[in-house]
This record gives C-alpha cells, sequence and structure tokens, in this order.
C-alpha cells in the first residue's frame, strides 16, 4: 500500500459535497449507508458434524476458562470436561449462546464504524483514475458532478491530528468471489480481528473502483487539512452556473489546488482533462 499516493472521491455537486470543500471536512458513513448490499458480509463456519461439535466446543471451553481464571491447561481441560460430563446438553447449549452474544457484540462492533470510500490510481495503468468513466457515471452524477484528487500520505495524517478522539485505519480493498469466512471458535481476539477484515472484502464486480478506505472508529463529520488536495476535476455536464460556483469555492477554500475541465474525446474511448 505504500506505493499508492493519490486518492480520488467522485461527488454530485450538492450543498453537501460544497460544503466538505468549504469546510475542509469528509463525511464517515456507517456501514449500513454504503451501496454495496453484501458490505461487511461475514460467513461463520459451522461444525459440520454432532462430534465435531462436541469436539470443538470442548477446546473453545478450555481456552475461554484458561484465559480468564489463569488455570493451566491441564486443569482448564479438566474442568470443562466435568462441567460437559454433568450434563452435554447443558453445555453445549450454553456455548451456543456465548458464541450467539459474542458474534452480536462483533456485529454491533462493526456497525459503530465509520467508512470513507475513495478511488487509487488503477495498479500498472498510466492513467489516472480522473479517466475511470465508470466512476464518473455511477458516483458523480453522469459527469454532471466533480473528483477530488487527494494526497493519500496527508490526508491520513491530518485526520489524525485534527481528530484526536478518533481511532482511524485505511487499507486498501480486496476484491473476492466468497463471503469473508472465519471460525468463531478459533482464539477470541483472533476471532475479532477476523471479524473487522471484512470490511476489507467486496465482490470482484467492484474491483473496477480500486478502493482505498479509511474506517474510523465512529461515524460524522471529520476535518482533514486543505492541503491534502491537490486538484479538483469537473465534469463536462456540469451546467455553467454550477461550473462557476464550484471554481469559486475552490479558489477560495483551496488556493493551491489546481482546477481541471473532464470532458469525452467523442473519437475513441477517452476522458481528456485540461486545467483551468
Amino acid at each position: 500500500m505504500s506505493n499508492f499516493k493519490n486518492i480520488y472521491k467522485f461527488r454530485s455537486m450538492n450543498i453537501n459535497s460544497l460544503s466538505t470543500l468549504a469546510n475542509n471536512t469528509i463525511w464517515f458513513s456507517s456501514k449500513e449507508k454504503l451501496n454495496d448490499p453484501f458490505e461487511g458480509i461475514v460467513k461463520i463456519n459451522e461444525p459440520h458434524s454432532q462430534t465435531d461439535k462436541v469436539s470443538k466446543y470442548l477446546e473453545f471451553g478450555k481456552k475461554i476458562v484458561q484465559k480468564k481464571s489463569g488455570l493451566s491447561t491441564e486443569q482448564s481441560h479438566d474442568v470443562v470436561n466435568s462441567r460437559y460430563l454433568e450434563n452435554p446438553n447443558d453445555f453445549l447449549n450454553f456455548v451456543d449462546t456465548c458464541l450467539s452474544n459474542y458474534k452480536s457484540d462483533l456485529s454491533a462492533q462493526a456497525e459503530s464504524l465509520g467508512v470513507f470510500s475513495t478511488a487509487s490510481d488503477i495498479p500498472n495503468d498510466p492513467r489516472i483514475q480522473v479517466s475511470n468513466m465508470l466512476l464518473w457515471a455511477h458516483y458523480a452524477d453522469e459527469f454532471k458532478g466533480f473528483c477530488v484528487k487527494y494526497d493519500l500520505d496527508i490526508l491520513k495524517k491530518s485526520l489524525v491530528k485534527l481528530n484526536p478522539d478518533v481511532n482511524f485505519a485505511w487499507t486498501a480493498v480486496n476484491y473476492v468471489n466468497e463471503p469473508h469466512t472465519i471460525n468463531l471458535l478459533d482464539d477470541v481476539n483472533k476471532s475479532a480481528l477476523e471479524y473487522f477484515k471484512s470490511i476489507q472484502c467486496k465482490h470482484e464486480q467492484w474491483s473496477y473502483e480500486c478502493e482505498i478506505r479509511f474506517v474510523a472508529t465512529k461515524t460524522g463529520i471529520m476535518s482533514f487539512s486543505p492541503e491534502a488536495i491537490k486538484a479538483v476535476y469537473i465534469g463536462e455536464k456540469m451546467s455553467q452556473d454550477q461550473q462557476a460556483l464550484l471554481i469559486g469555492v475552490i479558489k477560495y477554500n483551496l488556493p493551491k489546488a489546481d482546477i481541471y475541465k473532464v470532458s469525452t474525446n467523442k473519437d475513441q474511448y477517452e476522458i481528456v482533462t485540461q486545467k483551468i
């Protein structure tokens, strides 16, 4: 990920997108507000038979007892086996309840996270993401919106500095064919980390985005340094009045940012940029 220098946010032209430029802020959305219906989907591996279930539940119980009580491996083994032999069904139901509650806790934590999605340049492609027609069509109101180019390093450092009450992480999204799979019966801490990796995964149909994703410990508006914005690209179908308004906001609030007009070359499948 150290090779990613610039990232891009495609926006429709509206009061919210103008406000982010005027105030040097970005919005971190909740997972449920993102446009992928499979966002953060997690597949839980289940025991394949009753015998397998008993074996794995016993092992899981031993780990939990040892972790919480400080007993030795052998002592934990004796405590859990004794509990199981006293009433096998009660023991299995107890572990079922523990796992269900644990899964609910992980899900609630995931729902509380904030996400800011951007596009990176395409690996091994000399064209920048501003030339991605799909991103203009899907996220910038069919060329009636605009695209903001950020310096990734400046953005992430300024987010940390200007929002001290929030923890941030960032990652490139992995594009996959199968849902992210975890085993809750693994070590509890490992299971939690594996669960949250689901936010790094999307189906391969989304791969055209080359997404870089910021994750915060809460949703809402976050401040960043205006130095992070390197350029703004204006779609060719934006009205003249809106262009004038947008350019005025950029020049007043982001005097160091370059401004480009984006147009399509009808002689070939090509997007052309011209500095204003």
